[in-house]
């Protein structure tokens, strides 16, 4: 039960962590700054619960393989979506 709580703290900090950059593309308008810290909170909290959940070792790798996994497919599917690179109509 725990690690079901540390993945979904640290996908939602991952979330968080991304809506507030200024280089976001998601929302016309990023986030308040002090969510940044709210997000970082929650990050140490599933820190905490992997660790509690996993042990030391195992616990910060999981922990830290989920957050930058979830950064990263969070990026690569706002860039597909969101960006006008694709041409409309007509053959490459």
């Amino acid at each position: 039960m725990a690690g079901i709580a540390a993945s979904l703290l640290t996908l939602v900090s991952a979330v968080l962590l991304y809506l507030t950059d200024r280089e976001q593309r998601l929302l016309t308008v990023p986030l308040a700054p002090w969510l940044r810290l709210v997000s970082l909170a929650l990050l140490t909290g599933a820190a905490g619960l992997w660790v509690l959940s996993q042990g030391v070792t195992l616990g910060l790798m999981v922990g830290l393989w989920v957050f930058v996994l979830a950064q990263l497919v969070l990026v690569l599917l706002v860039g597909h979506y969101r960006d006008s690179f694709q041409k409309t109509g007509g053959r490459l």
